[in-house]
């Protein structure tokens, strides 16, 4: 193919020097979207040691009639189906670090095993098993279910599923595609996108990447609940990860992690206003060449009202917080509990709102200056949603008469 040099990341990238790893992996981004085709072996592999190129099964073309089928089409041509069994998703996709490989590639040349070779680009997928066409991700821009340009939201939900041996990995092995997805919301931004620009209650500064979260989305992002299905594998609360407040924090664990993590956009949602407000925020990164990379901890330092959960009186209403939560608690801990509001429903008389689940830590305030209480710090430990409609409309608790407070969350 005239192609002079290969790409292999254990021997381009210094594995010894943990500096130069963690500014070359920030790189892929870069590496895969201008390669001239990425290789991707997605057969049955399942380490470097296992092989990839299996036999190949000839092609069976048999007569197939179709009865009572109407084709409308405006191009008198003959039509040929391929029919193919579904096949289970690739083990390649369900791992962490190949995300960035196959959603920045501009072209691909997959090896699939035993379904043979398929080459996609921008423009189509040709494969070996079909034939020459268009295949279901017909002119799709980048590789898989998640493009270039979506929203942060999907990219969360694709690749929070994925798995990872090593917990740290989980930044690094996102921050190709982070800091693509960074200059796309520059750009939305510069041509007056409104989806990118920060909403009220967030800091209206420069866009800044925050532990897997977005500056001028801190609030929203902050929305974040692990996954709902039972049974769930709650968190031992002694294996709490700062930043605790990124949904980071709650994958790679063992017992399996929360994943895929949701963020919430529902109809009740896009009709709520933010209640809290963003006063700082602050990520301690692992290599400081690295923003997209790994961070030791971090803290975020809100406005907002905080209630304790014993002020809910419902107590169905209260089960169902609980069981929204991420950790497992002791019985002490369970009376320990509060939780803040961040958004509430635009409509008046509506007492839907949002909020995270948060238990404070002892002995942790932060002195402001002299004269000036100590601000609380607390852990998050879920995500609410109380949906006013389910509940005969009335508030989660008597908001009213809760001061908000400057708080921390580690």
């Amino acid at each position: 193919m005239g192609i002079r040099y290969l790409w292999i990341d254990a021997l381009c990238i210094v594995q010894d020097d943990e500096q130069a790893k963690a500014y070359e992996i920030e790189r892929m981004g870069d590496i895969y979207n201008n390669a001239t085709f990425v290789i991707i072996a997605s057969g049955t592999c399942r380490s470097v040691k296992d092989g990839f190129l299996n036999h190949l099964r000839d092609i069976a073309v048999v007569p197939f009639l179709i009865q009572d089928a109407t084709v409308a089409s405006q191009d008198q041509k003959t039509t040929t189906l391929c029919l193919a069994p579904s096949s289970p998703r690739h083990y390649l996709d369900s791992r962490g670090w190949t995300f960035q490989e196959r959603h920045l590639a501009v072209r691909s040349l997959e090896f699939t095993g035993s379904k043979g070779v398929i080459f996609t680009c921008a423009a189509m997928s040709l494969k070996f098993r079909e034939g020459e066409g268009w295949g279901r991700n017909h002119l799709r821009s980048g590789m898989g279910v998640v493009k270039k340009g979506a929203s942060w939201r999907d990219v969360v939900l694709n690749y929070s599923g994925r798995g990872l041996t090593f917990a740290d990995d989980r930044l690094p092995a996102l921050a190709g595609y982070a800091s693509w997805h960074a200059l796309d919301m520059m750009q939305a931004r510069n041509t007056g996108d409104d989806s990118n620009t920060p909403t009220a209650g967030e800091p209206s500064q420069g866009l800044t990447y925050v532990a897997g979260m977005w500056s001028t989305h801190l609030i929203r992002d902050l929305l974040w609940l692990g996954n709902e299905v039972v049974p769930r594998n709650p968190i031992p609360l002694s294996r709490y990860r700062s930043p605790g407040w990124s949904w980071v924090s709650v994958l790679d664990h063992q017992p399996p992690s929360m994943g895929p993590i949701s963020m919430f956009d529902d109809k009740a949602y896009t009709r709520s206003r933010s209640d809290a407000k963003v006063l700082s925020y602050n990520v301690q990164l692992a290599h400081p060449q690295a923003p997209f990379g790994r961070v030791t901890k971090g803290t975020i330092t809100l406005e907002a009202k905080v209630a304790a959960i014993d002020s809910i009186e419902d107590e169905q209403v209260r089960m169902r917080m609980l069981a929204a939560c991420n950790y497992v608690f002791t019985p002490e801990q369970l009376r320990q509990l509060h939780f803040v509001r961040l958004r509430s429903a635009l409509e008046l008389g509506d007492n839907t709102d949002y909020g995270l689940i948060l238990i404070p830590m002892p002995d942790q305030g932060v002195q402001e200056g002299r004269g000036t209480p100590k601000v609380q710090t607390f852990m998050r430990m879920g995500m609410y949603r109380h949906l006013a409609f389910l509940n005969n409309n009335m508030p989660i608790t008597d908001w009213d008469s809760v001061q908000a407070q400057v708080l921390q969350i580690i």
